[in-house]
């Protein structure tokens, strides 16, 4: 799902989605890391032009802002 999320290094676009099986797992990930990140929504950020991006857990970033930043809820 495409957003309006800003992202302020490379402003390439900032994706919201629902991580499933198989989606996104790399070869050198453990078993335990697949099983944390199946199942999650995760914000997905694109860089160096496209060809790499970053993954947010969605949850955990509401949760730290519950806890560490309330008024900005």
């Amino acid at each position: 799902m495409e957003t309006e999320i800003r992202e302020y290094n490379e402003e390439m676009e900032v994706e919201v989605g629902f991580l499933k099986l198989d989606e996104s797992i790399k070869p050198y990930e453990s078993g335990r890391d697949i099983l944390r990140k199946t199942g999650r929504w995760i914000i997905m950020a694109k860089n160096e032009e496209g060809r790499n991006y970053t993954e947010v857990d969605l949850l955990d970033l509401i949760d730290w802002v519950k806890k560490n930043k309330p008024e900005l809820l």
